[in-house]
């Protein structure tokens, strides 16, 4: 009879501390589940770089920083982009500008223009319409990945191609140059005059002391 009444007892304290336990709280709550998100691509590159189908500024960059560090691409490229910000205004000092450019006007994957001429490849002039924020552009010239972490345009090498889908500058005649810095650099032929030369190629007339046509 004691064996029962104890093993009823038995029973009962362990029914009682099943309980307990269940009433106690988690110390913690269940992380839940979140659905796994896609990853957003860096970039995509489009364009080949030609005139036609100009790179986009993703495809610039990656087309540049394949070159070796500080060492300019033997090919002029083609480059489109919305300018994202501006670090150097056109001026008529130098004629030249520089600016980012992204393929939607953000910060995010942009490519550096470096003082590069302005429309026509000529110097930019008072009368020429000043680049913006936001403004569509095309640029063409050499690039280089300068220090091997800065894609950009070869200063010197490059200009803008159009912009706004204007290819030609609004000024008055503004015949390029240099514009790594300042001076007229207004480009032409080297050779003297045909006629000149050969008119007295023997230099058999003279005139005060000095050959005609020299």
């Amino acid at each position: 009879m004691k064996k029962i009444f104890y093993s009823i007892m038995a029973l009962a304290i362990a029914a009682m501390t099943f309980q307990s336990c269940e009433d106690v709280p988690m110390p913690y709550d269940m992380p839940e589940e979140k659905p796994t998100e896609p990853e957003t691509p860096e970039g995509v590159a489009e364009g080949d770089g030609t005139l036609a189908n100009p790179f986009n500024a993703y495809a610039a960059i990656q087309y540049t920083s394949a070159l070796d560090a500080d060492v300019n691409s033997t090919e002029e490229i083609y480059i489109k982009g919305k300018i994202v910000s501006i670090e150097e205004e056109y001026t008529t000092n130098y004629g030249n500008g520089s600016y980012t450019i992204s393929e939607d006007g953000t910060d995010k994957n942009t490519f550096k223009v470096w003082r590069a001429l302005y429309l026509g490849n000529k110097k930019f002039t008072s009368a020429d319409e000043q680049v913006k924020v936001g403004d569509d552009v095309v640029v063409c010239g050499k690039v280089v990945n300068y220090k091997g972490n800065t894609p950009e345009t070869v200063q010197g090498s490059a200009y803008l191609y159009s912009l706004n889908g204007k290819t030609e500058p609004t000024g008055g005649d503004n015949t390029g140059g240099d514009n790594t810095g300042g001076g007229d650099n207004t480009g032409g032929s080297t050779t003297p005059d045909e006629g000149s030369l050969l008119s007295n190629g023997g230099f058999e007339s003279w005139t005060g002391g000095l050959p005609d046509n020299w």
